[in-house]
């Protein structure tokens, strides 16, 4: 990943959790419903997306390309592939936690501290899911 998406990543975690902590927020049944679901819609455009890629143009370019902002040598599409991985993983965290947090106590400071977590968890997930969106449109750029 770039030090500018770690940077922001770590951000967005911190923000989200210590807020979730601050302002005393729970994930709920209904809650946890419902980030499920977005959580689910997150990963099936994570896979569509991957598959939509494949066989572009667009991908053989990113293949060719030496990715210099990254600390090791890789392609862009090396690169790139991080990103889905995380994006992945963290999806997969996300739905295990969320199935976790209805075992915990409801008024224990672990599901606090649990909640923000997983608070900061999907801050995270958008942000990565933003940023491959924005991937993916300018792949559909250079189609045309």
């Amino acid at each position: 990943m770039y030090k500018c998406h770690k940077f922001f990543v770590v951000l967005f975690f911190l923000t989200a959790s210590v807020l979730t902590f601050i302002l005393k927020l729970t994930i709920d049944e209904q809650l946890t419903s419902d980030l499920l679901t977005v959580v689910s819609i997150i990963l099936g455009f994570t896979l569509t997306s991957i598959s939509t890629l494949i066989g572009q143009d667009f991908t053989k370019k990113l293949s060719n390309k030496v990715d210099t902002n990254t600390v090791r040598k890789q392609t862009q599409l090396q690169t790139l592939s991080v990103y889905y991985k995380i994006s992945f993983l963290l999806g997969i965290i996300i739905i295990i936690s969320l199935v976790l947090i209805r075992f915990l106590p409801v008024c224990s400071i672990i599901k606090r501290i649990f909640d923000s977590i997983v608070f900061g968890l999907n801050a995270d997930n958008f942000y990565i899911s933003y940023l491959l969106i924005k991937i993916l449109i300018r792949s559909f750029r250079e189609i045309k």
